[in-house]
């Protein structure tokens, strides 16, 4: 009876992507789009008829795209889970696929399809066969990606690690990146070693225009060289002393500048604002920790919520800048919570990215300490503090102050509270909403 069972779910597991499925929306959403992960920004198709929609947009062949039926995770639509190797499925235009329905997590692979080539293309989605057909229309050459790679980093000698220190495009042939080079052993020549790669691939590489010799080099302007193939001998910068840098890379005038980036810490998450967690994973919703003036200490008061608008447990971790999702997570276990009097392990983020929980909804202090990797939470006081892009809110008791807008106000019921006032006294403890450049930001009155 039990390999009976087995069968007959393994024969409807092979034959669900030939159903059909009734659809009112459709959408493309994912790294490939310009969507990105994010469901409530999903790109909308045009419906052509009952379970036919179409679409004409940007893909990149760098990232990978999926649907969905409404501006949530499930059900969602991808390919065929019976792909070779249970991988991505190449989309190349011309071509038709098989689609597959993922009712919820657990049904399928979560597997997504990803362009041979970035251009514009027309998706054609058939429900009623489950098939999509890609057209491209135009291809786009991409800019150049750039990634630094070696032992001054902390991704080392590893290609795939490099990936993760990409990087910023911020204009044609000008790119920057910020963090940690370390020179483990000033004596050991191939120590603090570092150069720059385009793909996961060791060539071609950006590296010292010093043909003989590895280059030392510091705060400064140092030339470039760009290489096809491996030369001999393979030169490559060293670094030479441990710090935090800027690197900006000129690859028009083949030049990179070095220059002493200030240590920073971030708190993210919506233990900030109570909002979801598809939403609160934002770079612009980090709060900035102050330095307490010890080498590597900071400080951060704020008011934590517990749950967020769907009574779901809230997360909080740190980030090192607010331009990146490098910093520190739990060392401990996923959902960590924390309580007043206690002291935690922080790790540097990795395959782990392991957040933090709170217990109750109130005001916290963290002293966290980057070299030590530790943090501690006391009572935090009455004053809370949330920086948008061209603004300060502040709340102290029943006082809201904004610096630099003007705010409406809201009350949970959405009565007006205030309107385009920077000094505003409510009239009772409680949640209300803030408006204020472009946001809404949710905050507690104590």
């Amino acid at each position: 009876m039990k390999k009976f069972t087995l069968s007959v779910i393994a024969a409807m597991a092979s034959v669900m992507s030939l159903w059909a499925y009734d659809a009112e929306n459709l959408y493309v959403v994912g790294s490939g789009c310009s969507a990105g992960w994010n469901p409530d920004g999903a790109l909308e198709m045009t419906k052509v008829e009952n379970n036919v929609f179409t679409w004409q947009g940007e893909l990149s062949s760098k990232g990978e795209f999926k649907f969905i039926m409404a501006h949530d995770w499930h059900p969602s639509i991808t390919c065929d889970f019976n792909t070779e190797n249970q991988g991505n499925e190449t989309v190349v235009g011309g071509e038709t696929y098989n689609l597959f329905v993922r009712p919820d997590d657990s049904t399928g692979k979560d597997n997504k399809f990803q362009v041979a080539v970035s251009g514009i293309y027309t998706l054609n989605v058939d429900l009623n066969n489950m098939k999509m057909a890609a057209v491209l229309d135009e291809m786009i050459e991409e800019p150049v990606e750039i990634y630094l790679v070696g032992n001054a980093s902390k991704g080392g000698w590893d290609l795939q690690n490099a990936l993760k220190q990409k990087f910023t495009l911020l204009d044609n042939g000008h790119y920057s990146w910020s963090g940690e080079l370390t020179l483990e052993d000033a004596d050991n020549a191939d120590s603090g070693r570092f150069r720059f790669i385009t793909a996961a691939e060791w060539w071609p590489s950006y590296t010292t225009a010093n043909e003989e010799a590895d280059e030392n080099v510091g705060i400064g302007t140092y030339d470039l060289r760009y290489c096809e193939t491996a030369p001999e001998p393979q030169s490559a910068f060293r670094i030479n002393a441990s710090g935090l840098y800027f690197i900006d890379l000129d690859l028009e005038n083949m030049q990179m500048t070095i220059s002493e980036k200030e240590e920073t810490l971030f708190v993210i998450g919506n233990a900030l604002n109570g909002i979801s967690r598809n939403q609160a994973w934002d770079l612009s919703w980090a709060s900035p920790c102050t330095p307490t003036g010890k080498p590597h200490e900071f400080s951060w008061n704020n008011f934590l919520f517990s749950e967020d608008e769907e009574g779901l447990p809230t997360q909080f971790r740190f980030l090192s800048s607010d331009t990146d999702w490098d910093g520190f997570v739990s060392a401990t276990a996923e959902n960590e919570e924390i309580e007043i009097g206690g002291t935690y392990e922080l790790a540097p983020i990795s395959n782990a990215d392991w957040k933090f929980t709170v217990p109750a909804e109130g005001f916290y202090h963290f002293i966290v300490n980057t070299a030590d990797l530790t943090f501690t939470v006391s009572d935090g006081a009455g004053v809370e503090s949330v920086k948008t892009d061209n603004s300060c809110v502040k709340v102290n008791g029943l006082t809201i102050t904004v610096e630099g807008a003007e705010a409406d106000v809201f009350d949970t019921m959405g009565r007006a509270i205030a309107a385009k006032a920077a000094n505003i006294t409510l009239p009772a403890a409680g949640i209300y909403f803030v408006a204020v450049d472009g946001k809404v930001l949710k905050i507690a009155a104590k």
